[in-house]
């Protein structure tokens, strides 16, 4: 072999060696990309799987946070433990306005069980019919844009009812441009929950509401209950940081994120972390599904993160200074029936809607000598014509 084709080979080998050296990050880089997008379908996999895996309440209650109106709480009111006919017990939906839109009027409807878990025909104060699914309605109750209803007003349920566990339902709403939104998962609601035996229902008793309020503890719960707060931190801060949280969680996922935010803007980031450890939670925000935002993009004018935030008929930043005791409860009746909206493809058309025969009045909570008398000089004129009732001071 000459000298000449040696040098050649030699050259040759060497520049194939350079080309080699410069092409590996490139390589590196397309198998790291690669394996990125291999994670990234894994992952959507996961969560597509773990989402299949869901109960059908667990996926309802997801879709009713994301809805402009939610019913994220409620009560069972105990007006009198004696006069029932006079003070009869209220079911209440404590609702939150998650729109930019004022409401003007609103229905909502309860579905309700016994102490056996058994499901209850509900039966009005004043009414004739029974259903497993009965409604109320409002007109003129004024909801502001991010603002509560409900907590001065009520379903007052016939005196015989013995009601333990029930849950409400928006059914629908209007705002002042007179746009009707009626909830498209009410059908999807009723063939869960109605006519339905708690035992029947998989993940029923995360979503329903107790009559007293204590639901049995699970092992998890009794866990939580064990675990040591740290020194540094104050247990009542802790409280109203968790009370928020799990609030907040309930009503929207804007309003949980707005407060973790605030968290973090107040420095009480400790206590975020005490919540995650004693609830055997590792990242709060995968855990309820929630984006990490800047605190810098919010007005927290606009919100109330005060302890008693979930249980005051907040208006959310409403400049009226109107108060809810304000509003006449004088409802009449509407001759808008409630239609059925599509659903989703997984819910059967069979469940029928409930006509606008199933919703009575929502009435004040009140309980005091005038409204006794107001009561019976109502009760006597009703005998000759409809009476509106009059909200009292």
């Amino acid at each position: 072999m000459s000298f000449k084709k040696v040098m050649t080979s030699v050259i040759t080998l060497i520049l194939l060696g350079i080309f080699g050296i410069l092409a590996m990050p490139y390589v590196k880089g397309e198998k790291h990309l690669f394996n990125n997008e291999q994670h990234e379908v894994v992952k959507a996999k996961e969560t597509t799987k773990e989402k299949s895996k869901q109960s059908e309440a667990s996926q309802l209650e997801d879709a009713l946070k994301k809805q402009d109106v939610y019913a994220y709480d409620a009560n069972y009111i105990v007006q009198h433990d004696e006069f029932k006919s006079l003070y009869p017990d209220m079911l209440q939906a404590l609702i939150k306005n998650n729109t930019a839109k004022d409401i003007k009027d609103i229905q909502f409807g309860f579905v309700a069980w016994d102490k056996n878990g058994l499901p209850i025909k509900l039966k009005g104060n004043i009414d004739f019919g029974k259903s497993y699914f009965r409604g109320a309605k409002g007109d003129a109750v004024n909801i502001p844009p991010k603002g509560k209803f409900g907590d001065k007003n009520g379903f007052s349920i016939d005196k015989d009812l013995e009601v333990d566990a029930f849950k409400p339902i928006v059914v629908s709403y209007t705002d002042f441009e007179g746009h009707t939104w009626k909830n498209p998962k009410l059908e999807a609601f009723l063939k869960i929950y109605e006519g339905k035996r708690i035992k029947d229902i998989e993940d029923a008793k995360k979503y329903i509401f107790y009559k007293d309020k204590k639901v049995e503890s699970s092992k998890e719960d009794k866990d939580k209950e064990k675990s040591a707060l740290p020194k540094d931190l104050n247990q009542d801060k802790f409280d109203e940081v968790s009370k928020n949280i799990e609030e907040k969680s309930k009503v929207s996922k804007e309003e949980l994120e707005a407060y973790l935010a605030y968290l973090k803007l107040a420095g009480l980031l400790a206590y975020l972390d005490a919540y995650e450890a004693m609830n055997g939670i590792d990242d709060i925000y995968d855990y309820y599904d929630v984006e990490q935002t800047d605190p810098s993009e919010y007005d927290f004018n606009d919100y109330d993160f005060s302890s008693d935030d979930m249980s005051d008929d907040n208006t959310g930043g409403s400049d009226s200074g109107s108060d809810y005791t304000e509003v006449e409860p004088s409802y009449e009746e509407s001759t808008e029936a409630v239609e059925e909206d599509t659903v989703e493809e997984t819910v059967e058309d069979t469940t029928e809607v409930p006509s606008e025969d199933y919703y009575e009045d929502i009435q004040p909570n009140e309980s005091t000598e005038e409204y006794i008398e107001e009561t019976t000089e109502t009760q006597d004129m009703n005998d000759n014509a409809t009476v509106e009732s009059e909200t009292l001071e």
